[in-house]
Protein backbone atom coordinates (compact mmCIF):
# COMPACT_ATOMS: atom_id res chain seq x y z
CA UNK A 1 0.00 0.00 0.00
CA UNK A 2 2.92 2.25 0.67
CA UNK A 3 4.54 1.83 -2.06
CA UNK A 4 1.05 2.41 -4.49
CA UNK A 5 0.91 5.71 -2.43
CA UNK A 6 4.74 6.70 -3.60
CA UNK A 7 4.44 5.63 -6.67
CA UNK A 8 1.22 7.80 -7.00
CA UNK A 9 2.54 10.90 -5.45
CA UNK A 10 5.61 10.65 -8.10
CA UNK A 11 3.59 10.32 -11.18
CA UNK A 12 1.37 13.29 -9.59
CA UNK A 13 4.54 15.46 -9.10
CA UNK A 14 6.25 14.19 -12.68
CA UNK A 15 2.60 15.42 -14.38
CA UNK A 16 2.53 18.75 -11.75
CA UNK A 17 5.93 19.44 -13.33
CA UNK A 18 5.51 19.01 -16.82
CA UNK A 19 3.32 21.07 -16.63
CA UNK A 20 4.77 24.14 -15.10
CA UNK A 21 7.41 23.58 -17.44
CA UNK A 22 5.20 23.57 -20.27
CA UNK A 23 3.07 26.79 -19.03
CA UNK A 24 6.24 28.40 -18.53
CA UNK A 25 7.52 27.90 -22.10
CA UNK A 26 4.49 29.27 -23.94
CA UNK A 27 4.71 33.08 -22.41
CA UNK A 28 8.76 32.81 -23.26
CA UNK A 29 7.68 32.59 -26.66
CA UNK A 30 4.47 35.11 -26.64
CA UNK A 31 6.81 37.86 -25.03
CA UNK A 32 9.61 37.49 -27.76
CA UNK A 33 7.15 37.32 -30.56
CA UNK A 34 5.55 40.68 -28.93
CA UNK A 35 8.97 42.29 -29.02
CA UNK A 36 10.16 41.44 -32.88
CA UNK A 37 6.51 42.95 -33.68
CA UNK A 38 7.97 47.19 -33.03
CA UNK A 39 8.93 48.77 -35.31
CA UNK A 40 12.03 51.17 -35.49
CA UNK A 41 10.58 54.87 -35.71
CA UNK A 42 12.09 56.93 -38.20
CA UNK A 43 14.33 60.12 -37.19
CA UNK A 44 11.91 62.46 -37.93
CA UNK A 45 9.25 60.92 -35.63
CA UNK A 46 11.71 60.89 -32.83
CA UNK A 47 12.40 64.59 -33.49
CA UNK A 48 8.70 65.44 -33.37
CA UNK A 49 8.08 63.03 -29.71
CA UNK A 50 11.47 64.90 -28.56
CA UNK A 51 9.96 67.93 -29.07
CA UNK A 52 6.93 66.97 -27.50
CA UNK A 53 8.40 65.70 -24.59
CA UNK A 54 10.48 69.14 -23.78
CA UNK A 55 8.20 71.54 -25.21
CA UNK A 56 10.28 72.89 -27.95
CA UNK A 57 10.05 73.57 -31.65
CA UNK A 58 11.33 70.09 -33.94
CA UNK A 59 13.38 72.42 -36.14
CA UNK A 60 15.84 73.31 -32.80
CA UNK A 61 16.68 69.42 -32.64
CA UNK A 62 19.68 68.02 -34.39
CA UNK A 63 20.05 64.04 -35.02
CA UNK A 64 23.90 63.62 -35.34
CA UNK A 65 24.73 60.30 -37.26
CA UNK A 66 28.00 60.27 -35.77
CA UNK A 67 27.26 60.11 -32.24
CA UNK A 68 23.52 59.27 -33.02
CA UNK A 69 22.39 61.17 -30.82
CA UNK A 70 19.70 63.83 -30.15
CA UNK A 71 20.71 67.38 -29.55
CA UNK A 72 19.28 71.05 -28.79
CA UNK A 73 21.18 74.02 -29.66
CA UNK A 74 24.13 71.80 -30.08
CA UNK A 75 23.91 69.94 -26.65
CA UNK A 76 23.59 66.42 -27.00
CA UNK A 77 20.82 65.30 -24.79
CA UNK A 78 19.60 61.51 -25.51
CA UNK A 79 21.08 59.04 -27.11
CA UNK A 80 18.73 57.54 -30.60
CA UNK A 81 18.55 54.15 -28.78
CA UNK A 82 17.38 55.50 -25.07
CA UNK A 83 14.60 57.82 -27.32
CA UNK A 84 13.42 54.71 -29.18
CA UNK A 85 12.71 52.96 -25.87
CA UNK A 86 10.71 55.94 -24.21
CA UNK A 87 9.18 56.42 -28.14
CA UNK A 88 7.98 53.00 -27.90
CA UNK A 89 7.05 52.36 -24.27
CA UNK A 90 4.80 55.45 -24.86
CA UNK A 91 3.06 53.51 -27.99
CA UNK A 92 2.14 50.77 -26.05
Amino acid sequence: MVKKVKTFARITLGVALIAIFVSCKKDFEVSVASDTSIQQPTILDLKNYMAILINADADDIKYNERTESFSLFGVDQISKQQLTEFYNNAKN
